[in-house]
């Protein structure tokens, strides 16, 4: 039987390349209290714990990262995202037998679309993951519409996930 289970996870260093202080981070971003900041970097945690649950694959992804830490930085959305795939993109290579990847990408910036080409090429991810909203600003509406219809001709797998 196969288990397989979506996860989010950040390699070590994203944040600080981009320059924030994840030990004090700012704003709304100080606590979150469904996530344990500190375990989004425990590569080898998690693999055990996953394997001893019997999870044969998992889909990683890090849209969360990319939407906060774009908040806490003077950084461009785009370097921002564009690292955060990296890093889901080093992280599935650590493990290929057991990870696949998501990509991500802010469907409001039309600039990100040639990102979500990257991802689901270069990259190799089976689809993006897209948060429900980029700080607080809904996915439905004109911002969108050439992100949607990139995602419709392209055929590409998006899943939507709720913010925080």
């Amino acid at each position: 039987m196969f288990v397989d289970i979506h996860t989010h996870f950040n390699e070590p260093g994203v944040a600080e390349a981009l320059g924030i202080d994840m030990r004090n981070p700012s704003g709304s971003y100080r606590t979150l209290p469904s996530v344990r900041m500190a375990e989004f970097g425990q590569f080898d945690k998690q693999i055990d714990v996953n394997e001893k649950a019997g999870i044969d694959k998992r889909l990683m992804s890090s849209p969360f990262g990319a939407e906060m830490f774009s908040a806490m930085t003077d950084k461009p959305s785009l370097d921002v995202v564009k690292a955060s795939n990296d890093s889901i993109a080093t992280t599935v290579a650590r493990k290929t037998d057991r990870l696949w990847g998501m990509g991500t990408a802010n469907p409001l910036d039309a600039t990100h679309i040639k990102e979500a080409e990257r991802c689901m090429g270069p990259l190799g991810f089976k689809g993006l993951l897209c948060t429900t909203s980029w700080h607080g600003r809904y996915l439905d509406n004109e911002e969108a519409f050439p992100f949607w219809e990139w995602a419709q001709g392209t055929k590409t797998p998006i899943f939507l996930h709720p913010v925080r």
